[in-house]
């Protein structure tokens, strides 16, 4: 065998591979190419979730601070919560609660002295109703006005 077929054996064999390499780093840029959209619509995706999340919860605890302050409204003053004063609305930044008096809450007992007051409250923020609570005042038989308030219920809506 002559040495100029040997090497040109091996010129050729070397001609036959001169395009992988390209192809190689090809594909490995697009398969990066497509890790990186993937991740970055995954984050994208994160970041509005998160977002709805906090402006839910945001509203829901306006809501919530809005039937407090009802409750701390209502608790203080024996008249309100009662068939006399049935309802009770309270508003507090974008958000309001409105509690309404069950019947026979409050109401005077034949022995004397007042049965104690339950009302349902209703919390909403930019008139949408996010939170309802049901709560009882326990007044001693009406010598202590709200001495004690007890959540009874509670759902939260979204």
């Amino acid at each position: 065998m002559k040495v100029t077929s040997v090497f040109r054996r091996r010129l050729q064999a070397l001609r036959s591979q001169r395009g992988s390499s390209l192809i190689l780093a090809m594909s490995i840029m697009v398969i990066g190419m497509l890790s990186v959209v993937a991740l970055m619509s995954y984050t994208t995706v994160s970041l509005r979730s998160a977002s709805a999340y906090q402006t839910k919860t945001v509203r829901v605890q306006a809501a919530s601070d809005a039937v407090d302050l009802a409750v701390a409204e209502i608790r203080k003053d024996r008249s309100q919560g009662t068939p006399a004063s049935p309802t009770v609305t309270v508003r507090y930044d974008h958000a309001s609660a409105t509690c309404t008096a069950e019947p026979g809450s409050g109401a005077a007992n034949p022995d004397g002295g007042y049965a104690d007051r339950t009302v349902r409250c209703t919390g909403s923020y930019a008139t949408k109703e996010l939170l309802w609570t049901r709560v009882q005042f326990v007044d001693l038989n009406g010598s202590e006005p709200g001495a004690v308030a007890q959540e009874l219920e509670r759902r939260v809506g979204s």
